[in-house]
């Protein structure tokens, strides 16, 4: 009901669907799983879209923003320390380009490319609070990205040492 009002959707949507999707057979054939992964990727990018669709019919001035995952394979907490050697080297990152091409510019959806910005992180495990979710310094990280998709813009050094202020 506050759709009409509201400014700004924030998505981060898909990665529950991946983590059900996978089953002890996906140890058994890495490449099947990874394929089967890039299939429901594209599915996922689809309701990533109809969704988008839904809203701008509600509210046509609304930001859309689909927030792209990090790339999980860079942590080394459980269970993100396997996959090096179960999935194919370069498997998660291809994965996740696929996700981010999957959306296109034309869809009016701002992505917010926490999986490229990751990449410039020292160690992924820094900002992490457990095997998905982010700690302080992690969400710290999140809304900086999301804020700098929207146009704001860095002034300064950014702290990410936790604190709840950063020079946005």
């Amino acid at each position: 009901p506050e759709l009409a009002d509201t400014d700004v959707v924030v998505m981060s949507i898909g990665g529950n669907d991946i983590l059900y999707s996978l089953d002890a057979s996906a140890l058994q054939d890495p490449d099947g799983a990874v394929e089967e992964i890039r299939e429901l990727i594209y599915e996922i990018g689809g309701n990533v879209v109809e969704i988008s669709e839904a809203i701008h019919e509600e509210n046509p001035d609304i930001d859309v923003l689909y927030c792209l995952y990090v790339n999980y394979g860079e942590a080394t907490v459980f269970p993100w320390s396997l996959v090096s050697t179960v999935v194919p080297e370069g498997a998660v990152e291809d994965l996740l380009s696929t996700a981010r091409d999957s959306i296109s510019v034309d869809e009016d959806i701002l992505l917010v490319d926490l999986f490229g910005a990751s990449m410039e992180l020292d160690s992924l495990d820094d900002y992490l609070y457990d095997e998905l979710h982010f700690n302080d310094r992690g969400q710290t990280f999140y809304a900086e990205e999301i804020f700098k998709t929207l146009g704001g813009v860095l002034v300064g050094d950014s702290p990410l040492d936790g604190s709840p202020r950063s020079p946005l």
